[in-house]
């Protein structure tokens, strides 16, 4: 009976030996692995799908991990697609998960995909435009008036040729517009840009004198703007309700004379305006910053002669606006700092005429504290409506 027992005791053993030495003739291990491409160059937001090749081909478990030394200037997914982000360059590591075999491909990131205004389409659709980055494109052979502008008849407005491109594209763009014949960029038409979201930037040349009315209205994506220098006149709601802007760099508009109508009212998201340096700005026409809520601080130019109505209205979370810089300022108008709860407003000693309600009409619209150099300026500011108790001065 013993002699049985071990019979089949060996029988077993024999068995799984011999099925462990199949299966391990049968595995195919990795030996290397080699990338279809050495070196890429793309541009910020474009895609490019990079090849892996295992040898063997039959190898048993052809799993790989895909990594970039850079995260800031190209990124890639579990699928090999390469997507640039910041200008610059990357290496792109594949890495074999039997035996760790790797390859490289170094991906330079330039900073915008140039495409001719009739491929535009064509590029969108593609799948080198990222669908969930920014696609930085400079668009040439652009036509000043018939792919730009845009028709205020309609109800709502419609953009321009160009704005419509953009939004039935699908896809989030950075875009430097650049004029046929290489012509100058002078001026942005009427409603060029209206309501397309999927506008999220814009590189304005240095020719630029205008931005029209209503040019980038609605452009909810929108989230940064730098003006040039040659910038003089912003239009009436030519940034309305630009609800994902938060900055705005003023700092080389020295040229600048007009901010129009509600040019950035409702920008929800704006935190700052720094328009000190904007010297030939002499206005602050109504609306101009309406229901900013987010809007912490502004800094005005010492030209400043005239405020006008509701220019700040409900900016409830304003700290403060220096007026007394504006030595020339003789009128403050009606409603133009009501809502603004959190804010001190500092005001010069040339202040003639305070209409009702400037800053605020009862306990849960007047500003927090309006600072006055003169007993004289205090009295405009009483007479008001607004109370004694929260003036600061003199």
């Amino acid at each position: 009976m013993n002699n049985l027992r071990k019979i089949s005791l060996f029988v077993l053993m024999t068995a799984a030996i011999i099925v462990i030495i199949g299966v391990t003739a049968c595995q195919k291990y990795v030996v290397s692995i080699r990338l279809d491409q050495a070196s890429i160059s793309i541009s910020r937001g474009e895609c490019h799908n990079l090849t892996a090749n295992v040898e063997p081909a039959n190898a048993s478990n052809k799993a790989v991990i895909w990594t970039s030394n850079d995260e800031s200037i190209a990124i890639v997914n579990k699928n090999g697609i390469v997507t640039g982000l910041g200008v610059g360059t990357a290496a792109i590591t594949v890495t074999t998960a039997d035996g760790g075999f790797t390859d490289t491909c170094t991906v330079t990131v330039a900073d915008f995909k140039t495409v001719t205004y009739t491929q535009l389409d064509t590029w969108l659709a593609s799948s080198n435009a990222s669908a969930t980055e920014v696609n930085y494109i400079e668009v040439t052979g652009i036509s000043a008036t018939s792919d730009l502008n845009g028709d205020t008849t309609t109800t709502p407005y419609e953009a321009g040729a160009l704005g419509k491109k953009i939004q039935t594209g699908g896809k989030k763009v950075y875009l430097k517009p650049v004029l046929k014949d290489g012509d100058p960029l002078e001026v942005i038409p009427q409603a060029a840009f209206y309501n397309v979201n999927n506008l999220a930037g814009i590189e304005f040349p240095d020719t630029l004198t205008t931005i029209s009315v209503y040019a980038f209205e609605k452009c909810a994506s929108l989230s940064s703007l730098t003006f040039p220098d040659s910038l003089e006149s912003i239009g009436n709601h030519s940034f309305r309700e630009c609800t994902s802007l938060t900055s705005i760099d003023f700092s080389g508009c020295t040229g600048l004379q007009e901010i129009w109508h509600a040019a950035f009212s409702n920008c929800s998201s704006l935190i700052q305006v720094n328009i000190s340096g904007c010297t030939n700005l002499t206005n602050i026409r109504p609306h101009v910053f309406r229901e900013c809520t987010n809007l912490s601080s502004v800094d005005l130019p010492n030209s400043i002669i005239q405020i006008w109505t509701n220019s700040f209205y409900y900016c409830q979370n304003l700290s403060s606006v220096d007026l007394s810089v504006c030595t020339g300022l003789t009128d403050i108008p009606l409603y133009t700092f009501t809502g603004c709860i959190e804010a001190n407003i500092l005001l010069p000693s040339g202040i003639t005429n305070i209409a009702q309600h400037t800053f605020g009409y009862n306990d849960s619209t007047y500003c927090q504290n309006v600072t006055v150099p003169t007993q004289a300026v205090k009295d405009l500011v009483t007479a008001s409506g607004y109370p004694e108790s929260r003036i600061i001065g003199p």
